[in-house]
């Protein structure tokens, strides 16, 4: 279980750094006088739910904020539509991780013995613990990238952690522009199961974070 665990903590700090590069080779260009215009926003549908599901909205939040991008619940008369707000390539790979992560929080869901309050619980648990270690994976990536570099090339990966950031801001922004005050998620008001949610927290460190698309 130990050695799982790392090899997937090891997978989403490759993930990250995937994005710290992308953001180094703009940033490495502009130092050299080139404009390298800002990538449009757009959003995506994740999913449509008749009913706002709390796991899988604090999922693709999760999923979103890794990837430079930002999550918001949109009604229309066929439901719930999780969508997600970034430039193009930042919201396939989000697509791409919110798919791989609930598929595997439903399948170790299905596996866990217990109630249905159990199993809500322990969705919510897991998803807790992958957006943990989804954010412990971009500070070990932006560590490691800073660690590996010395004098201009430190520069240029110190602005492109920067630009990656303030990229996410410029996301909120454009974002609440175009459709106002957000509704992001909500406070569970399901009945609490502490076995179970300490449960899915234990099954977070297990389940991969491996998005092939890196590959």
């Amino acid at each position: 279980a130990e050695e799982a665990e790392t090899a997937a903590n090891l997978a989403a700090v490759l993930m990250a750094k995937h994005a710290i590069d992308g953001a180094a080779v703009e940033a490495a260009r502009e130092a050299e006088g080139h404009k390298v215009p800002p990538a449009p926003n757009g959003f995506s549908v994740l999913e449509t739910q008749r009913r706002r599901v709390t796991w899988s909205g604090h999922l693709a939040s999760h999923c979103a904020t890794v990837n430079g991008c930002y999550m918001y619940w949109h009604w229309t008369r066929y439901g719930y539509e999780i969508r997600v707000v970034g430039p193009e390539n930042d919201r396939d790979m989000t697509e791409a991780l919110y798919a791989l992560l609930h598929a595997q929080v439903n399948k170790f869901a299905k596996q866990a013995v217990g109630d249905r309050t159990f199993k809500n619980n322990f969705r919510l648990g897991m998803v807790s613990r992958l957006g943990q270690r989804l954010e412990e994976g971009l500070r070990e990536a932006e560590d490691q990238a800073r660690a590996a570099c010395t004098g201009s090339a430190l520069v240029v990966v110190g602005n492109a952690i920067q630009k990656r950031q303030d990229q996410r801001k410029q996301v909120r922004v454009w974002l609440e522009g175009e459709v106002g005050k957000l509704t992001t998620g909500r406070a569970s008001k399901a009945a609490f199961d502490s076995r179970g949610y300490a449960e899915g927290q234990r099954a977070g460190n297990r389940a991969t974070l491996r998005n092939d698309r890196l590959n």
